[in-house]
């Protein structure tokens, strides 16, 4: 028998259709058990994102009825009208009426809070009677009036804040009288630019509560422009990165009360620290009763400045709380009611010896010794029989000197130049002419310096 080769061959087991249901099932629960854990990982991540801020309720009345109501540059409704869902924090309502001026009213909502906007009384933009021969004499005044205001305003670095005084209301109140007004079109440019760079600078200080507020003002009277909204984006991206640091923050705000730096130096006061608690939980009960402290600290410290009879400072310092703290009305209140110093007549050498105007110094020596930079320090400019004074608003350098040691000013426009002891300082100043012309009328009046004066301007 012949025997037959058989080749072996390797079994391998595979398993049943039963075997192989009951594994996809088991992969299909554990695969199920996985994408809902991440849906709900990812679905609170969102709700924390996304999560509803607080809100209250803005009821607006004008006087007249029937204004056209804006809040923060976006039309809501007319007069009367009431705004649900207001996000908590600081807005700006505008009420514009044909015939009427422009009026502004900053307010802060409260989470939960009603609050009735009724005292927004609109003034008529001819409020006299112009002459038969001129019947557009009264609004051609006005635009006069508003575009001077607007650019001493932008000096003053009071881009959207005190309301009914800054620069950017000024320029809206000429646009509804003459639409296509360019020297208000070309300040809303201004405005604009102003407000883009102060966010940038802002984020590069990692002060993230200014730019906030700064990109959150572009996103509403800007909104034509990204910039604005894109800026709002990218800062709270990197807010949330700050959600650990608020008990740090809020400790360091409790040392600078404590060691009175309140407002100064800019990125390590009690203002900066509250601000950026703020910027990321705009709720937090520890911050808003600091920053009410700081108030009333701050309110204090400018009353015993006006009881020393001190009114340009007192001025100056007024303007500063209203754009620091835009949502206190007692600060808003007083400065519209703190008298201000008599304008200049032209023609009187008596009232010419003491005047004073908003300037931004553009370049010079911030110093006695240091060299000129290219820094740029809004304030205010003075000029008197003591001397000529530039007094920078928070946190700039100022200097004073006597008129003996000023040896030229200069005016181009609204470019005022000043030799100081060789030292040249340029000034942006609607008033440029008028300082020119009462440092003549100075330095006539003494032209001789004296051995005891300074050499130089000191901070």
């Amino acid at each position: 028998m012949t025997p037959t080769l058989t080749t072996p061959t390797k079994t391998i087991d595979r398993p049943t259709a039963a075997w192989r249901s009951r594994a996809w099932q088991t992969w299909v629960v554990v695969l199920s058990g996985v994408g809902l854990s991440v849906g709900f990982v990812w679905g609170g991540v969102l709700l924390y994102l996304r999560r509803t801020p607080p809100m209250g309720t803005v009821t607006v009345v004008t006087n007249p009825l029937g204004a056209t109501v804006f809040l923060d540059g976006r039309g809501v409704g007319v007069s009367p009208c009431t705004l649900e869902h207001v996000v908590v924090g600081t807005h700006t309502i505008r009420a514009s009426k044909e015939g009427y001026l422009l009026l502004e009213r900053i307010v802060y909502v409260d989470s939960g809070q009603s609050l009735d906007v009724t005292g927004l009384v609109l003034q008529p933009i001819k409020t006299e009677t112009p002459k038969k021969s001129a019947p557009d004499e009264a609004p051609t005044e006005r635009i006069a009036e508003f575009l001077r205001r607007s650019e001493e305003a932008f000096a003053r670095g009071d881009f959207l804040a005190p309301e009914n005084d800054n620069a950017l209301y000024y320029a809206d109140a000429v646009l509804l009288i003459q639409p296509d007004n360019a020297p208000a079109l070309n300040m809303r440019t201004l405005v604009r630019d102003a407000l883009s760079r102060q966010a940038e600078v802002a984020i590069s200080r990692g002060d993230l509560a200014t730019a906030q507020n700064t990109y959150g003002a572009l996103a509403s009277r800007f909104p034509d422009e990204p910039g604005g909204e894109a800026g709002v984006t990218k800062v709270g991206e990197l807010l949330e990165n700050r959600q650990d640091q608020v008990e740090q923050l809020l400790a360091n705000a409790e040392r600078a009360f404590n060691a009175g730096r309140y407002v100064e130096p800019r990125l390590a006061s009690v203002y900066y620290y509250t601000a950026q608690v703020l910027a990321i939980d705009r709720t937090n009960a520890d911050a808003l009763a600091l920053r009410g402290k700081l108030r009333r600290v701050l309110r204090i410290q400018v009353e015993n400045q006006a009881a020393e009879n001190d009114p340009e400072a007192t001025l100056a310092e007024y303007r500063k709380l209203v754009r620091l703290f835009p949502e206190d009305r007692q600060f808003a209140q007083r400065l519209r009611d703190f008298p201000r110093p008599e304008p200049t007549s032209k023609g009187s050498a008596t009232r010419a010896r003491a005047f004073s105007a908003p300037a931004r110094l553009e370049s010079g020596a911030t110093d006695g010794e240091s060299e000129p930079d290219s820094s740029i320090f809004p304030g205010t400019l003075s000029i008197s029989p003591t001397g000529l004074r530039f007094a920078a608003r928070e946190g700039g350098r100022s200097f004073t000197a006597p008129i003996a040691r000023v040896t030229a000013v200069r005016a181009s426009g609204t470019t005022l130049t000043v030799i100081i002891d060789g030292t040249e300082y340029r000034f942006t100043c609607a008033s440029a002419a008028e300082f020119a012309r009462i440092h003549r009328v100075l330095r006539a009046a003494d032209p001789a310096p004296t051995e005891s004066e300074p050499s130089a301007p000191k901070e």
